[in-house]
């Protein structure tokens, strides 16, 4: 059972440096902007498209054939600009799946990483075995032994530098 949570423990890891790495978060900014665009254009050229057809068609019907060859230029415009709206659809749907998967493998990874590399660390490390520096959660002043940020330049309590 421990050998099991450790190989999903492990999967999540992974999960969670591929779907925050640098390029997928790339890639989702991407697909997002992207379908916005086709969307808009897509959608647009369909309702315009659309409202033409209607109207030249309502016209010629109603001066009797007068520019019927007229009524299939926006029929036949329909079919790219809803070719365009569906792959903005796509382009948003697979560029919001990204942070969908982004968010719930955040939420299920449980896996604790090194501050300094981003390394996975098992339980119990006092120093990481990629990068070799200490895990410690806090710095400890040397001058009064108060217990600081990791981030922190200056002991909070007395004021020096921290190494």
């Amino acid at each position: 059972m421990n050998k099991l949570f450790s190989y999903f423990q492990d999967m999540a890891a992974k999960a969670k440096t591929t779907v925050n790495s640098e390029e997928a978060l790339a890639i989702r900014n991407k697909l997002i902007k992207i379908g916005i665009i086709l969307l808009s254009v897509g959608g647009v050229g369909v309702f315009v498209s659309f409202i033409s057809f209607g109207l030249i068609g309502f016209n010629s019907v109603k001066n009797f054939g007068d520019g019927f060859g007229m009524i299939f230029i926006p029929f036949f415009l329909i079919i790219p600009f809803g070719i365009c709206a569906g792959l903005g659809i796509m382009s948003l749907y697979c560029g919001v799946g990204i942070k969908v998967a982004e968010l719930t493998v955040n939420f299920v990874d449980n896996n604790k990483y090194c501050p300094h590399c981003g390394d996975v660390v098992k339980e119990g490390e006092k120093y990481c075995d990629h990068c070799g520096k200490p895990l410690l959660v806090n710095k400890i002043c040397k001058k009064c032994n108060t217990e600081n940020n990791l981030k922190a330049s200056y002991c909070m309590n007395c004021g020096s530098k921290l190494e």
